[in-house]
């Protein structure tokens, strides 16, 4: 069964070829997707796909491409309804430790 997932990363992730490589990402893992630049210096992700494939994606947003800095990554499960009207539910909160 396929989920779709609102991500959003935080950090210095615009300018870093972040949605680009997220689009590789896609391809690479079998999902479908969007990624765009949002206003507060964050890139916003919406992805639809299988859960293992799901998972090795939001761990690859916790490193991101090679120059970007990635300091926190918001995952948000979006219902199915939710989906279809463009709203979300279920949110788990991910930051990524500078240790």
């Amino acid at each position: 069964m396929e989920n779709t997932l609102f991500i959003r990363i935080s950090g210095r992730v615009q300018g870093v070829g972040f949605r680009w490589c997220s689009y590789e990402q896609f391809d690479e893992l079998g999902l479908k997707g969007k990624a765009e630049n949002g206003r507060d210096g964050s890139v916003e992700v919406t992805v639809t796909g299988e859960e293992p494939a799901l998972q090795k994606f939001v761990e690859w947003c916790h490193a991101g491409p090679k120059g970007a800095r990635v300091n926190r990554v918001d995952v948000t499960e979006v219902k199915p309804a939710a989906a279809e009207a463009g709203g979300q539910a279920v949110r788990q909160d991910h930051e990524k430790s500078d240790n």
